[in-house]
């Protein structure tokens, strides 16, 4: 999937291990100049300013239920976070189990 000048963001959580917290982010990634931002949904405040993804890094990595390590933080990605994103994934993003019987 090609998006160009498109924002992918999503609701990210973190596992702080000091105070034994769970943060929620929302992190935003551009697609373009493979690029993310992160801002601390609790206290709105600004937690990374964009910054280049290491380059093995890539947009297919990018969907609802992926972990993904970033600046030595183990992120997992819990949900969308806008509409635009919803659209654009949902249907790339669709899964599906096969139960054989014995």
């Amino acid at each position: 999937m090609e998006c160009n000048e498109r924002v992918l963001s999503f609701i990210a959580e973190w596992f702080d291990p000091h105070p034994q917290i769970v943060k929620q982010y929302l992190l935003k990634y551009h697609c373009k100049t493979n690029e993310v931002e992160m801002k601390d949904i609790q206290t709105k405040r600004i937690f990374l300013k964009k910054t280049k993804v290491p380059p093995k890094i890539k947009e297919p990595d990018f969907f609802v239920g992926a972990n993904i390590l970033l600046l030595s933080r183990d992120l997992k990605l819990i949900e969308y976070a806008d509409s635009v994103t919803r659209r654009l994934l949902e249907d790339v993003d669709e899964r599906t189990v096969c139960v054989l019987p014995p």
